[in-house]
């Protein structure tokens, strides 16, 4: 159904006369931009604060745990690189424990998603058999985001860098 309206028609009696009443409804993908598409601009659009604003509460291991942006995302959180910056926002998008097809399935559903929702200006590419997909800056290719798939695992992982404040 993604990309359809929907038509809500109602007939309404007022005295002896029927009014026939048609509404369109654009379902939320008509727009071009569902629901994973707005959660994953989210994500690009807090590179620029760091991820300032999805930050909970700090965590034992140094960094934050973190808002869940995307749906069907778990363990979110935010890192800080080895020199405090950039920070890095990580969520599990599939697993733990996924067979090795579903694990695949669900890699190749992410990127194509991910692939759907770039605004311009993003590129992407596929390297290790898809095992690693990488959203790049076209100009100087900056990597942006990531999607990991560990098959041994069964894990995808989706990992969004923030920006540097000092080149």
């Amino acid at each position: 159904m993604s990309g359809e309206s929907k038509r809500l028609r109602v007939m309404l009696l007022v005295g002896s006369t029927a009014l026939l009443l048609s509404l369109d409804f654009a379902s939320p993908q008509s727009s071009g931009c569902d629901t994973f598409c707005q959660g994953f601009r989210k994500l690009l659009a807090e590179r620029a604060s760091n991820f300032s604003s999805l930050a909970i509460e700090r965590a034992e291991h140094g960094g934050w745990t973190a808002i869940a942006v995307l749906p069907g995302s778990t363990d979110c959180s935010l890192l800080l690189a080895e020199d405090a910056e950039p920070v890095s926002y990580s969520c599990f998008l599939g697993g733990p424990n996924l067979s090795r097809d579903d694990a695949i399935k669900r890699n190749d559903e992410i990127v194509s998603r991910i692939q759907s929702s770039l605004p311009p200006g993003l590129t992407t590419d596929t390297i290790v058999n898809g095992a690693l997909f990488n959203v790049k800056t076209e100009r100087e290719g900056e990597r942006v985001a990531s999607v990991t798939r560990d098959l041994r695992r069964g894990v995808i992982t989706l990992v969004v860098i923030g920006q540097r404040t000092n080149p």
